[in-house]
């Protein structure tokens, strides 16, 4: 019988003891056989409760190691991390939005970025008869990967787990006052 099924059963039973036990406070004329059935009802009830509750196992196992065993190479990791900077962030938008505005938005976590949680993806598209790739966040457009990128992500686009580190990078002033741009940079993760 599966534990939650023990569970119910156990409430139940023990739900109709308790309810027997307060009937021990009416006007009756067979108190023991009251008393006798509610606490088998009890009885039972708390068993199926204790049943179901998941026991802890506490033995321990001690185990001595060879020292030449603790000296395994690790295994290698089956992915690569390949650094990619957006390239494009200082343009316009076809809509006309300021891509330093949205990589500022989103850096300060600014609507309609204030959840913290951005969803980057990655577009195809041909521009001048080569691959290009747009870079997005939540589907607004934060600029492109850089042409030798894009041919990478193309031909590796099989390798290609997830995307992964996301941030965005640079903004407000240098040593000399002067206004820097906003950047962003992310990394693929890819199979081996």
């Amino acid at each position: 019988m599966k534990k939650t099924k023990k569970l119910i059963i156990g409430f139940v039973l023990t739900a109709i003891g308790i309810t027997g036990l307060l009937g021990m406070f009416s006007e009756t004329d067979n108190r023991l056989a009251l008393l006798v059935g509610s606490a088998l009802f009890l009885v039972v009830g708390v068993g199926f409760i204790y049943s179901s509750i998941p026991k802890k196992n506490k033995e321990t196992t001690s185990v001595q190691v060879d020292s030449a065993v603790t000296k395994e190479r690790p295994q290698p990791e089956p992915y690569i991390f390949h650094p990619v900077k957006v390239v494009g962030v200082t343009f316009k938008n076809d809509d006309g939005t300021n891509r330093q505005s949205i990589l500022r938005k989103i850096k300060q976590q600014d609507a309609p970025f204030e959840s913290g949680n951005a969803y980057l993806s990655l577009e195809t598209y041909e521009f001048e008869g080569e691959p290009a790739v747009g870079v997005y966040v939540d589907g607004i457009q934060i600029g492109n990967l850089s042409r030798e990128e894009a041919k990478f992500f193309v031909e590796n686009y099989d390798k290609i787990e997830t995307l992964s580190g996301f941030e965005v990078v640079g903004g407000g002033t240098n040593e000399d006052g002067e206004k820097m741009s906003y950047g962003a940079r992310f990394n693929l993760k890819m199979r081996k």
